[in-house]
């Protein structure tokens, strides 16, 4: 009774053994000689078990029951084989209609499993359930066969009728006049008697989409001429509501506001009086005003000719504390509606 089993298996080989009279003794033999207990166990039913099968376990066994009375055996092949591989490397084919494309499935499996070998392809996880391209005839020589180089069935296929995907002779797909129902991922599957089954990797047809730059590119230039108009507005508002001086600076051609504060010399009588109207009412006390003193009249009044001396010494005392001045020489600060 011949077993095949593929290489790591665990092996089970039972032999059971009727009653006897007297009980018989029962041994394993492996090509004629015991086996060896360091490789084999055998348990008390008589089953010898394989742990992490391996090629060297490959043998003929056999179950020996013997007593006085006489002998019986029996006798098992065991065939250790290889894993099936599929070793080629996975494909991927940019898509370009009307072309031809090839995958292969190149494998290697063990001559005692080829009779069951099966090989299909499949996209996307559905079998393609392919045809079979038909083979080339032999050519005869003057003293050897010979095949002939292969002719890829394209060649002669009307994409109108015929169909457009075959397997060849070597289990390689073969799609002719690609078109865009072709694109997707494409594997091999083989299955043998002790292999459920194989599987490829992942080829693929890609359709590749070049990355829109000019989407990015209009993108930045919506966002400059976005930020070159904000920059306009703000500048346009600052333009409209900038500050300036009030007073005597209007001279110097700048907008003015009510809110700055100068300093001045001329017609100080008059804003003691503008002084003095605002408490005119003594049960009444108008809030402060805005007051029109600004730093930059000093400036302006700094470059006023020193010769002349200074502005307190032109004025006599009183004169000098009536017209808006503190004693030290400072202007007082004035407020002004």
């Amino acid at each position: 009774m011949p077993a095949d089993q593929l290489i790591g298996a665990d092996i089970s080989l039972p032999c059971e053994v009727a009653e006897g009279k007297p009980a018989p003794t029962v041994l394993w033999y492996k090509d004629n000689l015991s086996v060896d207990l360091e490789t084999v166990n055998i348990d008390q039913d008589n089953t010898l078990k394989i742990t992490n099968a391996n090629k060297e376990h490959s043998g003929l066994y056999v179950c020996k029951a013997e007593n006085s009375e006489g002998s019986d055996s029996l006798a098992v092949e065991l065939n250790v084989r290889n894993h099936s591989v599929i070793v080629n490397d996975p494909v991927n084919v940019v898509f370009e209609k009307d072309s031809q494309v090839t995958f292969d499935c190149q494998h290697e499996v063990d001559s005692a499993l080829l009779g069951g070998l099966q090989i299909n392809w499949f996209k996307d996880g559905v079998n393609l359930d392919l045809i079979q391209a038909p083979e080339p005839p032999p050519v005869i020589g003057e003293n050897i066969l010979r095949i002939e180089e292969s002719v890829s069935p394209c060649d002669s296929a009307n994409p109108d009728e015929d169909p457009r995907l075959y397997m060849l002779t070597n289990a390689s797909l073969r799609i002719c006049a690609l078109n865009q129902s072709d694109i997707g991922e494409y594997y091999c599957v083989l299955t043998t008697d002790l292999e459920l089954s194989v599987t490829s990797e992942i080829s693929s047809v890609l359709l590749v989409t070049h990355f829109p730059w000019w989407i990015i590119i209009l993108v930045l230039l919506l966002l400059l001429i976005l930020v070159i108009l904000i920059c306009l507005v703000c500048y346009c508002k600052s333009r409209k509501v900038g500050k300036g001086y009030y007073g005597m600076d209007i001279e110097d051609g700048g907008r003015h506001n009510k809110s700055d504060i100068y300093y001045t010399t001329e017609d100080a009588e008059s804003i003691m009086n503008e002084m003095d109207n605002t408490y005119t009412n003594e049960s009444q006390y108008t809030q402060a005003k805005t007051p029109i003193f600004t730093p930059k009249t000093i400036r302006h009044l700094a470059r006023v000719d020193k010769s002349i001396g200074s502005i307190g010494s032109l004025l006599e005392d009183d004169d000098f504390l009536d017209k808006g001045y503190q004693e030290d020489g400072s202007f007082r600060e004035r407020y002004a509606e």
